[in-house]
């Protein structure tokens, strides 16, 4: 059923991949399939040369060596720029952010909210304006917020129904809490940490240590709860500059990654010290 490809080696490939990687591959590509486009080995060999409706969808496909599947992002990622309180897509790093991006070729998103002292806390309103300018969220989606807009995104996250799940989170100089009552809920008072941190792929703490706004301390408790890896930057304040390339690099990053998908490869193995009886 699988042979006659246009190439030997696509027939190779067929010939020597373990029956069960060969069937679900081909299910997860939406067969029927047609020559051609590149699917690689983890060394980038070429191994087959075939067109997988949907689900390269302009990416380069991965197998690993073992029962593993990597895939690198879309050529038009979305990245999704929250603005925080008192703030608007027009102020800090945003603009240029923007810009640096769609110079990339990534699809920007950045939706002005009403955050701001003049306005009354409204966080259905908020979240509306999120559907309305964001909308469904999808696997190539990387979300950056800043300060309290990197809460909006998490309420984002447990408010919408979903039936992807995004690319990743950047969670740039976020507070864990803060003393106006009207914005406490939007902590995890009112998140459930423990669902939350499989709203996304990935989750990326950004935090700089002299931030005289929101300390460092916030930063490294986000990254333990939501199981984050904490970037960590020493000069940059609370990040309400024209420019920070740590931010287009941390984004860069995650879009040229291949993400690699194990059941709990990011949880801790708690059984790690235990002795076996030989």
């Amino acid at each position: 059923m699988y042979t006659n490809f246009t190439t030997p080696a696509a027939n190779e490939f067929f010939k020597t991949t373990p029956y069960a990687l060969r069937h679900q591959l081909l299910r997860l590509a939406c067969i029927p399939i047609s020559p051609l486009a590149q699917i690689y080995i983890e060394d980038s060999v070429p191994i087959l040369l075939c067109k997988v409706k949907k689900f390269i969808d302009n990416a380069l496909c991965f197998i690993d060596k073992g029962t593993k599947i990597q895939y690198s992002p879309r050529i038009h990622m979305r990245v999704i720029l929250v603005h925080g309180f008192n703030a608007n897509p027009a102020m800090n790093f945003h603009p240029w952010l923007a810009d640096q991006l769609r110079d990339r070729k990534f699809d920007v998103v950045m939706p002005e909210l009403p955050l701001s002292t003049k306005e009354e806390f409204n966080l259905p309103e908020i979240i509306e304006k999120m559907k309305q300018e964001v909308g469904y969220l999808k696997s190539d989606d990387i979300l950056l917020g800043h300060s309290l807009g990197a809460f909006i995104i998490l309420q984002y996250l447990e408010a919408i129904e979903m039936t992807q799940t995004p690319r990743a989170v950047i969670l740039v100089a976020a507070p864990w809490n803060v003393s106006r009552p009207e914005l406490r809920r939007l902590f995890f008072v009112d998140l459930d940490a423990d669902v939350l941190m499989w709203k996304a792929r990935e989750f990326v703490v950004v935090h700089s240590k002299d931030d005289q706004l929101v300390p460092y301390e916030h930063g490294e408790r986000l990254a333990t709860q939501l199981k984050a890896r904490l970037v960590t930057t020493e000069s940059d304040g609370h990040f309400m500059n024209d420019q920070y390339p740590i931010l287009l690099e941390t984004i860069e990053e995650i879009a040229r990654r291949p993400f690699e998908f194990e059941p709990g490869m990011s949880l801790k193995d708690d059984y790690t010290d235990i002795q076996t009886l030989s």
